[in-house]
C-alpha cells in the first residue's frame, strides 16, 4: 500500500517472536518524508541503538548489500532470484547457487596486568584508541593470525600459547563496499608491558591504565568528542566489549 518497491525483503531477525524484515530503499524518492520516522546514516544510526537492535540492523545491511552485489550470476551474467528470505540465491538458468559469506577477523587486546595496550589508526579521530585487529589469511588458524597481526601492527612478539580466546561477534554492513566480518575477540596477557613499535599500519600505539580505560568506556557514546580527552570505540564494537571484561576484572562494580 506505500508504494515502495521491496521485490526482494528479507528476513533481518525477530523481536518478541515477530519476525523484522529489511528492503532497501535506496533512491526511492518516497523515503525522504516518512514522519515520525528519521533518516540516517547506518554508522551513525548504531550509536543510538540497544544491542540487541544493532545485532538486527547490521545483519539486515549486511544481508540488502550481498543482493546489491549479486543481481547477475557470476558464472553465466543471468538474473538471480533469491530464496528463504534473502538469504539465499539461485541462477534462473545455470541453477548457480549463493549464499552470504562474511569474513574472519581477529581483534585482540594485549594486557600486562592493570594495563592494556591500544592502538591509534590514522583514519581514527583525536584521541580515540581501540584494539589491534586484522583478517586471518587463509590457512591460519585463531592463534596464528593474533601473534602475526602483533607482531605486524607493533612489533612486539607473542607466543600462541598466550593467546585466549573471548568472545565473538557479527559486525559490518554499514559500509558500502566493505564485507560483514566475524570478530573473534581474543586476550593476550604478557608478563612486562614490553614498548611498542608502531608499524605504518598503525600511528601510535600505548599502554593504558585500568583507570583510564575506566573512564573511557563511561563516555563511550558522548558525541562530539573532546579533542584532550581519551576514547575507545562505542558498546556496539567488539573492542568496547573486550575492554569492559577486562576492566570489570579490576573493577568489579562496573558495567
Amino acid at each position: 500500500s506505500s508504494g515502495i518497491n521491496a521485490e526482494w525483503p528479507i528476513t533481518a531477525g525477530d523481536l518478541e517472536g515477530k519476525a523484522l524484515f529489511a528492503v532497501d530503499l535506496s533512491g526511492n524518492s518516497q523515503v525522504d518524508d516518512l514522519p515520525p520516522h528519521k533518516l540516517l546514516p547506518p554508522r551513525p544510526a548504531l550509536f543510538t541503538l540497544r544491542p540487541p537492535d544493532s545485532t538486527v540492523a547490521t545483519t539486515a545491511l549486511s544481508l540488502l548489500s550481498w543482493q546489491r552485489g549479486n543481481v547477475y550470476c557470476g558464472r553465466c551474467a543471468n538474473p538471480m532470484i533469491y530464496h528463504s528470505s534473502g538469504r539465499s540465491a539461485k541462477c534462473t538458468t545455470c541453477k548457480t547457487s549463493l549464499f552470504p559469506r562474511y569474513n574472519p577477523v581477529v581483534i585482540m587486546i594485549l594486557t600486562c596486568g592493570d594495563r592494556v595496550l591500544l592502538g591509534r589508526s590514522k583514519r581514527f579521530p583525536g584521541r580515540m584508541f581501540s584494539a589491534l585487529a586484522g583478517f586471518i589469511d587463509v590457512g591460519e588458524d585463531i592463534e596464528t593470525a593474533v601473534v602475526r597481526e602483533i607482531n605486524e601492527e607493533v612489533g612486539i612478539s607473542v607466543s600462541r600459547e598466550a593467546v585466549r580466546y573471548v568472545t565473538s561477534q557479527f559486525w559490518g554492513g554499514y559500509i558500502r563496499g566493505f564485507s560483514p566480518e566475524l570478530m573473534v575477540g581474543c586476550e593476550v596477557a604478557l608478563s612486562n608491558c614490553t614498548p611498542p613499535t608502531p608499524t605504518e599500519e598503525i600511528e601510535e600505539a600505548t599502554w593504558f591504565s585500568v583507570d583510564e580505560i575506566r573512564d573511557a568506556l563511561a563516555r563511550s557514546k558522548d558525541f562530539p568528542h573532546k579533542p584532550e580527552l581519551l576514547y575507545v570505540p562505542p558498546p556496539f564494537a567488539s573492542a568496547h566489549q573486550l575492554l569492559k571484561r577486562w576492566v570489570s576484572r579490576w573493577c568489579p562494580t562496573h558495567s
